[in-house]
């Protein structure tokens, strides 16, 4: 199977930690980056082992660089527009979390994947941790909470 084929937009803190991960990945391929921020930008990019497209416009890279998904660690406000436009250029899509801000922009998000016929994640990395497993499960049980 192809690796897949990757494109992150946003490259602060929150994407960096992601990033120690994702390169380590077999199956995923980071193929591009896009931040407004060139020092941002230059810092995510020095984490990969070869060079790949680094644009100040995430329009610019959905336009020039061939994606299977991309990972979405934007501020808030702006998951809407980013992840519908990601959604209509035909990627999988992983945002982080909150998928947005209001319920009609959740709204809007999930009819871009339904009308593209594309996955929408949300990035709810604790929920795989096992540390809050083992919390959801005390809780649960009745011995704490």
């Amino acid at each position: 199977m192809a690796d897949i084929r990757l494109l992150l937009i946003g490259t602060g803190a929150v994407m960096l930690g992601h990033m120690r991960s994702l390169v380590q990945l077999r199956g995923v391929k980071i193929v591009g980056l896009a931040d407004v921020d060139e020092t941002r930008l230059a810092k995510a990019m020095e984490m990969l082992e070869e060079p790949v497209p680094g644009l100040l416009d995430y329009r610019q890279l959905l336009e020039t660089v061939e994606a299977d998904a991309c990972f979405i660690a934007v501020p808030n406000y702006l998951h809407r527009q980013v992840a519908c436009d990601c959604l209509d250029a035909g990627l999988h899509t992983m945002c982080e979390k909150p998928l947005a801000t209001t319920a009609a922009d959740c709204d809007a998000m999930i009819e871009a994947a339904e009308r593209n016929d594309r996955f929408l994640q949300v990035g709810l990395s604790c929920r795989f941790s096992r540390v809050d497993r083992t919390a959801q499960m005390l809780v649960e049980s009745g011995m704490i909470g």
